[in-house]
């Protein structure tokens, strides 16, 4: 418990130096991680919207529920964290270096970044991970996706089941109307 995150193995008495340093790279290559999720889910997003063809049973092309999901994790990407204004000048991930293109897709600028967290690593920890009364990016993009995937409950899954309800009243409607044509 002397330095959190790190484990002392004392095997005898006398004096030493430890010295604890911030393994910067590591922060960017996790930081990379999710850009690269975040961009797995925007792409595949991306690729359910677009224009299939005209008539085209599996395009989703416009579909609401679609574009806002893509358009909740732009915001959680954009907006900035008002219990962090003031705090630090790394309120919200385009301030700590993140950019997104035009289709939505997220890139780290390494020179802001690096510049970032060399500055305040603190603040821009604050950023992702929630702690007291501020809630962090992690945590913000695990709402959206949970609210959107919720077994039962998201909006995904309401979509997907009211989808599964109209195919099969249309399939007893076809049946019936089978039948009709038979007798």
């Amino acid at each position: 418990d002397v330095l959190p995150g790190t484990t002392l193995d004392l095997v005898g008495t006398g004096s030493s130096t430890v010295s604890v340093e911030a393994d910067y790279t590591k922060i960017q290559d996790n930081c990379q991680k999710l850009c690269d999720l975040y961009n797995a889910a925007v792409n595949r997003i991306n690729s359910e919207l677009a224009f299939k063809g005209k008539g085209n049973k599996d395009s989703l092309q416009g579909d609401t529920t679609l574009r806002g999901l893509k358009a909740k994790l732009a915001a959680v990407v954009g907006e900035p964290i008002a219990a962090l204004d003031g705090v630090t000048d790394y309120d919200s991930m385009p301030s700590a270096g993140f950019k997104s293109d035009k289709q939505g897709l997220l890139t780290i600028d390494s020179t802001v970044f690096q510049k970032a967290i060399k500055a305040d690593l603190t603040g821009v920890a604050k950023l992702f991970v929630s702690e007291d009364d501020v809630t962090g990016k992690f945590d913000e993009f695990e709402t959206v996706v949970t609210n959107y995937t919720l077994l039962g409950e998201g909006s995904l899954w309401v979509k997907q089941n009211t989808i599964d309800t109209m195919n099969r009243s249309i399939d007893d409607q076809i049946v019936r109307l089978e039948s009709r044509v038979k007798e």
